[in-house]
């Protein structure tokens, strides 16, 4: 499952400029954003994340890629699910705190160390 929508986030998304693709295979951790289960994964540059739609998530299909910035993410999107859940997790991913950001990393690191 993992590698199906990775490989389509390694090829159409591109926040990093360095020679290096980026990886985001760190995960995943199950958390409820915006009403309903997304999985998120962190990514080789400690400063991202992607949320992709869990299995019965209405707005499947559907994935953000968040960048955390100095003062604001950057968040970009794509999908074709339902509106209003990727709407509603969109308007609470870009409120989350640099706190809960590291903690997410974290959350995704404990995982992938368990696996």
């Amino acid at each position: 499952m993992r590698a199906s929508f990775l490989s389509i986030l390694l090829l159409s998304v591109g926040v990093s400029a360095s020679a290096e693709p980026m990886q985001c295979d760190v995960g995943p951790v199950a958390r409820n954003v915006g009403g309903a289960e997304w999985n998120v994964l962190s990514c080789s540059d400690g400063r991202s994340l992607v949320f992709v739609t869990a299995n019965g998530n209405p707005a499947m299909p559907f994935y953000f890629m968040v960048q955390r910035g100095e003062e604001s993410p950057k968040i970009v999107g794509e999908g074709s699910g339902s509106k209003e859940y990727s709407a509603a997790a969109y308007e609470e991913i870009k409120k989350m705190t640099a706190v809960e950001f590291d903690d997410l990393v974290k959350a995704t690191k404990e995982v992938s160390e368990q696996e």
